[in-house]
């Protein structure tokens, strides 16, 4: 029998350069879904405070699919500039709304786009740090609201 707690550990696995990986997100509790307390550093497609089902296997939680979209996006970023730090970096997107977090790898965040954050000046910053070698990023996982957005250019 399992807890019912309301913080758990949800496993998501993933495909890196042909090798299973697993990354664990903190979650609470919503009904019979759980919803994610914390920005993914290597999965794709998922955001903060998405909400997601679960199967269960030995006691662990596992990404089963996604249920709702939160309308964050998630960003990874690796900064290419071996002094300058995260907190640097991760205040650069704070001042424009966005909240990040630190990765255990010292040249690296995954940065959480709120909704109600414009995310062509994310972009903009994002393409201007790219184009001065300052860092490389991916678009891990990009809302259907922020893609309405860009697609809309407001």
């Amino acid at each position: 029998m399992i807890k019912n707690t309301k913080k758990r550990k949800i496993f998501f696995v993933y495909k890196d350069e042909g090798e299973y990986k697993t990354e664990s997100l903190w979650s609470t509790k919503k009904g019979e879904f759980y919803q994610i307390d914390n920005i993914p550093f290597f999965i794709n497609n998922i955001a903060y405070e998405d909400i997601v089902s679960v199967e269960i296997d030995e006691k662990e939680l596992y990404f089963d699919r996604l249920i709702k979209e939160s309308g964050n996006s998630t960003i990874q970023l690796v900064i290419l500039n071996e002094t300058t730090t995260q907190v640097e970096v991760g205040k650069k997107f704070e001042v424009l709304g966005c909240s990040w977090e630190e990765s255990h790898l010292k040249n690296y965040i995954a940065i959480n786009i709120p909704k109600e954050v414009h995310f062509n000046k994310i972009k903009t910053k994002l393409s201007k740090g790219l184009n001065n070698n300052l860092w490389d990023y991916k678009e891990a996982c990009i809302s259907n609201h922020h893609k309405k957005e860009l697609q809309n250019n407001i």
